[in-house]
């Protein structure tokens, strides 16, 4: 008939056709289930970005109102005074942790963070092949998320509101993961930032350390080395993830490159700068080079220059951070205290006595003590010895500890290291014995002369 078109099964076209027509027939079978990578879009992923803006918004204003609250009607002796009570008792605050057996609520907590963050990176990486969201995993990241917010709610409350932990980096990553999952059904698609959870695996294992939790009893050694593959994990994972999500949606509207044809290949200023930093780091991936003799001498000179900077560069760093370790450094006043801060020298930081200078600690690096975060005064220690690696430990088990007590290593009757330890400028100097002299008539008279010389 002429009204009858004949179709040629045998032509490639045609084949072409029908299977097009098959692959979508599959696809409709998913249902909603299936979405493609065209829910991973740049317009998404601001949206999610302004989703974490405003929570982080909200947080931040409430975060004062809500600690005056709590330091006019909670942080009270009568009241709801016995709130700060068992707050202090289960969850602990910024000074120190809570004690046995109210202890074991912290390291619960840190364990279950630990794991369930490992499993949101799971859930990350499983999507980025799947481009797609199951409901049952959609469904266990909201339940994590509930827990995750749990803790974050906890530790705000044991900062009692405090904005230095709404603008901290742990604050940050909390919010960072937990409101993309959130909305994550409302943009309808599979990206999020839940790869930045692996920061949490380094860091839980240290603060389980720290608590003194070690079941399989590791060496000091082997901590040290979980940490480190922990550190390298974050930062390869962290580093990888970002630049998946940068090379999947793509050029940034308006933020594209422009090329311009050459022998060496399609280059631009951006490219350059890759290549260079490349050649000169000496990792030189091979995907460009120059072709002209100007060119290729140009390059011979940067891997020269760039392996004695890295190598002169390194050596100063590393002599640096020797020396400050060893006590050579030089005390800069920290930006989050606006008290001048405070010098303890004599016999017993010579000595390193770990029950005279933790008593000191315990009043000086105190918030609650001084009134505020504000009003803590640094500490300095300047003895003509290393610190013991018990009061080393000490120091470092207590975050309050770490962030205020800087130790150096000099001579009270040395002009130069006055200096460094800024004794001019000191709020407080304080000049203890060592108690377990064997001669204490010679160490009172070493206390005496080190009392003159501060005079002068």
């Amino acid at each position: 008939s002429e009204n009858v078109t004949c179709i040629d099964l045998r032509s490639t076209a045609t084949a072409s056709v029908l299977e097009t027509l098959a692959e979508q027939n599959s696809n409709d079978d998913y249902g909603d289930e299936y979405d493609s990578l065209s829910n991973a879009t740049w317009q998404l992923c601001w949206r999610q970005l302004q989703s974490i803006i405003a929570v982080q918004s909200v947080v931040l204003v409430c975060s004062f109102p809500m600690k005056m609250f709590y330091k006019r009607y909670v942080k009270t002796p009568s009241g709801l005074g016995r709130l700060h009570l068992w707050k202090n008792k289960i969850l602990g605050d910024t000074y120190q942790d809570p004690e046995w057996p109210y202890a074991y609520y912290p390291i619960a907590l840190a364990i279950s963070n630990f794991f369930l963050s490992a499993m949101t990176v799971y859930f990350w990486i499983v999507k980025t092949y799947r481009q797609t969201v199951d409901e049952w995993m959609l469904n266990t990241e909201y339940a994590i998320s509930c827990v995750f917010m749990t803790h974050y709610l906890a530790n705000m409350l044991k900062s009692e509101f405090a904005l230095s932990y709404v603008l901290d980096i742990d604050s940050g990553i909390d919010l960072w993961t937990i409101v993309p999952v959130v909305v994550q059904r409302r943009l309808n698609t599979w990206l999020s930032w839940s790869y930045f959870r692996v920061y949490c695996l380094f860091k839980y294992f240290k603060v389980l350390m720290a608590m003194g939790w070690n079941p399989m009893e590791l060496s000091e050694v082997t901590q040290e080395i979980i940490a480190a593959f922990f550190k390298f994990l974050t930062l390869v994972t962290i580093l990888s993830g970002t630049m998946f999500i940068f090379e999947v949606l793509g050029p940034v509207k308006g933020f594209e490159d422009k090329f311009i044809s050459t022998g060496m290949g399609d280059i631009s200023f951006m490219s350059m700068f890759y290549f260079m930093l490349t050649t000169i780091s000496t990792v030189g991936y091979g995907d460009l080079s120059p072709v002209t003799m100007l060119g290729r001498l140009l390059t011979f000179i940067c891997v020269v220059v760039g392996v004695a900077f890295f190598s002169v560069e390194t050596g100063r760093i590393l002599d640096l951070q020797r020396r400050e370790n060893n006590g050579g450094g030089r005390y800069k006043p920290s930006k989050a205290t606006k008290t001048a801060h405070a010098v303890i020298c004599g016999g017993a930081v010579d000595s390193s006595s770990l029950t005279i200078l933790n008593s000191i600690f315990e009043e000086l690096c105190n918030p609650s003590v001084c009134g505020g975060e504000e009003l803590t005064p640094d500490v300095v220690l300047l003895g003509t010895r290393s610190l013991s690696s018990a009061l080393r430990k000490c120091i470092q088990k207590k975050s309050v500890y770490a962030r205020r007590v800087y130790t150096l290593k000099g001579s009270p009757f040395d002009e130069e290291d006055m200096e460094r330890a800024r004794v001019k400028q000191c709020a407080m100097l304080f000049i203890l014995p060592d108690l377990t002299s064997q001669d204490p008539d010679k160490e009172d008279h070493n206390q005496i002369l080190i009392a003159s010389a501060m005079l002068k």
